[in-house]
């Protein structure tokens, strides 16, 4: 239960990718987000701070409206019109060159302890002696800070003792299934999970990614909703393997 006089802020940084479906979801009511780690309470006020790739920000008073587990969270806004105002130049945000996936946790981006950031300097600094039985060890049983860390590791095999840690979270999965610098075999392992390989944004993060095996990438074009695979039939920025399996599967009347 959150306690308190102040709203809790509840930041999620938007890929480019999702900014056309969060301005849809929008436009039917609310934002439909991933599950943040906790989850919160239905109907708790938040303030929304959303983020591009990019960087540009805003914040917004909202409430959750619905909780789907596993799925993701509805926040909608007491003032719509005033929130899609402040929302659209984000929505309208040309690409940038950033390549990432959305992601959402509770607090602001900012850091502003010099405890937190010396302690991930000496984390970081820590690793770099580190030979490469130590990383692996490191992988599968380290904190989050020390999974973020590896994961930016030049080798890359690392990411396959990263994703056995039983800490990892479900955003943390979701990153990496959207990340261009993934292993092949990784990401065949996440699609392959019986909770990673059917939870909604990490299967559409497979999908999207263009270093997922075309095989891969062509099944899981089954378990993605019918609206989203009309949308991924006539999209530009995916690999050729999904919009052909997106458009058979529109032309097969594929349930959805």
């Amino acid at each position: 239960m959150w306690i308190g006089v102040s709203k809790p802020v509840l930041t999620v940084i938007l890929a480019h990718p999702d900014l056309a479906v969060q301005a849809g979801h929008l436009a039917r009511g609310a934002l439909f987000l991933p599950e943040p780690d906790p989850p919160p309470e239905p109907f708790v006020e938040i303030t929304l701070r959303v983020e591009t790739a990019a960087g540009t920000g805003v914040e917004i008073d909202g409430r959750v409206l619905q909780i789907l587990p596993g799925h993701g969270i509805a926040v909608s806004f007491d003032d719509m019109t005033g929130a899609k105002a402040k929302l659209a130049p984000l929505f309208a945000e040309a690409p940038s060159e950033e390549v990432g996936a959305t992601f959402i946790f509770w607090g602001r981006t900012e850091v502003t302890e010099e405890i937190e950031l010396d302690e991930t300097a000496k984390l970081e600094a820590e690793i770099a002696q580190m030979n490469a039985n130590q990383k692996m060890q490191l992988a599968m049983r380290g904190s989050r800070a020390a999974r973020t860390l590896l994961l930016k590791d030049v080798n890359k095999n690392l990411q396959t003792f990263i994703i056995q840690n039983p800490r990892i979270t479900l955003e943390e999965v979701r990153t990496l299934a959207a990340s261009r610098l993934a292993n092949a075999d990784v990401l065949n392992t996440i699609a392959a999970n019986k909770d990673w390989g059917n939870n909604p944004n990490i299967v559409l993060a497979l999908v999207r990614n263009p270093k997922t095996p075309q095989g891969t990438a062509a099944k899981l074009v089954e378990k993605i909703p019918m609206a989203e695979v009309r949308r991924l039939a006539k999209a530009n920025d995916v690999p050729r393997v999904v919009v052909a399996a997106a458009r058979k599967r529109v032309a097969d009347g594929g349930p959805g």
